[in-house]
């Protein structure tokens, strides 16, 4: 079970969301859909060490 909640408005706004490490993708991809929810006119991710699991790519 993972909660995540946003501090600060994103509504209209262009968001980057910046991880040490992207596996599954599956923080990285709720924390994109959230910003979305919440009003984000665009999601940029990125991250320092992608071992992008091959059932996930």
């Amino acid at each position: 079970l993972q909660v995540m909640h946003l501090i600060g408005d994103v509504k209209g706004k262009v968001a980057i969301m910046v991880d040490d490490m992207i596996d599954t993708a599956g923080t990285i991809t709720s924390g994109a859909a959230l910003l979305k929810q919440e009003g984000a006119e665009a999601v940029y991710a990125c991250c320092t060490h992608a071992v992008l699991r091959f059932e996930f790519r």
